[in-house]
């Protein structure tokens, strides 16, 4: 009968046994008997030959480990405690047997400081301000198309001095003098308008 051996490792020191069968129940027997630890106190694995870590909870684990191992009929294994319940050592602890129920507590929400946010405007307070600044800007542009500019004043002064339109009973010598002031009234606007004036701000000063 072959006889199998167990090399455990435990914080650098050696120790090994032979066993009377290759299965997990005897492994924790001896284990038992060496260490005076029950398998809920430790974690037993082994390196690969690709250099991982490989934990052995099994019969089947175990033979693998066998049959991985450069000399023949020796079973290698690495013995680790486990620390306090939910430290990275307990590799059968909940959270790593079930992932979904390893379930973080949200944050708490940072508290909103009040006085640093802006205040909301009233409904009502709002429209009133936007149709004070809508009345606003409507008086600036019948100011601005009212007043006439600088360039317009000597044009004014001009037709200021114009003699006013004759009545209709008037002789016909002063119908000809209203036409001549209309001709030059007209004249004034058509120069007006070249400057870039608008239509209605020349006839509002021309008439």
């Amino acid at each position: 009968m072959v006889r199998v051996s167990l090399k455990v490792t435990l914080e650098g020191e050696h120790r090994r046994v032979a066993l009377k069968e290759v299965t997990m129940k005897e492994v924790e027997r001896v284990v038992a008997a060496m260490y005076n630890m029950s398998k809920n106190e430790y974690v037993l694995s082994y390196v690969d030959e690709e250099g991982d870590k490989i934990v052995v909870a099994s019969d089947l684990e175990l033979e693998e480990c066998l049959e991985l191992s450069n000399v023949p009929n020796l079973i290698r294994l690495n013995l680790e405690k486990k620390g306090p319940v939910g430290s990275l050592l307990d590799y059968r602890s909940p959270s790593l047997e079930h992932p979904f129920l390893a379930v973080s507590c949200p944050q708490p929400f940072p508290a909103l400081n009040i006085s640093s946010q802006p205040h909301p405007m009233h409904p009502e307070a709002a429209w009133w301000d936007f149709d004070a600044n809508e009345e606003e800007k409507k008086e600036e542009v019948k100011k601005e198309e009212v007043k006439p500019a600088g360039l317009l004043l000597p044009f004014i002064e001009s037709i200021q001095a114009l003699p006013s339109a004759p009545a209709e009973e008037e002789v016909k010598e002063e119908e000809v003098k209203e036409e001549e002031i209309d001709e030059e009234r007209a004249a004034i606007m058509k120069i007006l308008l070249s400057f870039g004036f608008e239509e209605a701000a020349v006839k509002m000063v021309v008439m």
